[in-house]
């Protein structure tokens, strides 16, 4: 968990971000998995704190301080409109850094922006799906995901894994080209 504080009060809390959700049938805990990999437990599906829906990955739990089954969940857009990050703590994920500072990571969303357009085409042997990145300055990157046997060939499912793996090679240039502008920026 990480410290925030509140904008107004400047209360500290601690809270984590919620990673992966799932729910308990009704009257049953929730069970998430939080910022770090920590296995938590929410009481049930019912309301809890302000959230008069069941929990979602990008929510945030707050600590109250007393039992974790009492815990409070914020959904993602509010707690980020009332809390900031305390000294020390990581900036909220996909936060535009302030006039004159540079990111400290790439982000699927800040890449995903950089993207023009994503086309996928299924190729002769009808077992491999090939996924082309295009950028909008133009350059342009491919990576591609074959089965085995071409009679369990499924399109979306190679859509999916061909844009995985383009998508962690682009990652890799937008992290060459963040650390170039760090570097350049004496921030390296």
């Amino acid at each position: 968990m990480h410290t925030y504080r509140h904008k107004q009060t400047h209360r500290s809390v601690r809270a984590a971000r919620i990673k992966y959700v799932h729910p308990g049938r009704f009257g049953d805990p929730t069970h998430v998995i939080l910022e770090g990999d920590i296995a938590h437990q929410l009481p049930s599906l019912a309301p809890m704190g302000i959230v008069e829906a069941p929990p979602e990955a990008g929510d945030y739990v707050v600590d109250s301080g007393t039992v974790m089954a009492n815990n409070v969940v914020f959904p993602r857009v509010q707690f980020e409109a009332e809390f900031e990050p305390a000294p020390g703590t990581p900036p909220f994920p996909g936060a535009v850094p302030a006039p004159g500072e540079l990111p400290t990571r790439v982000t699927k969303e800040a890449l995903e922006a950089m993207f023009a357009g994503v086309a996928y085409e299924i190729r002769p042997d009808g077992r491999t799906t090939v996924c082309e990145i295009t950028f909008k300055n133009g350059f342009t990157l491919r990576d591609e995901d074959s089965c085995i046997d071409p009679s369990i060939f499924d399109a979306k499912i190679g859509e999916e894994y061909a844009y995985k793996k383009a998508l962690a090679l682009a990652w890799g240039y937008a992290g060459f080209l963040l650390m170039e502008d760090r570097y350049r920026a004496g921030k390296a």
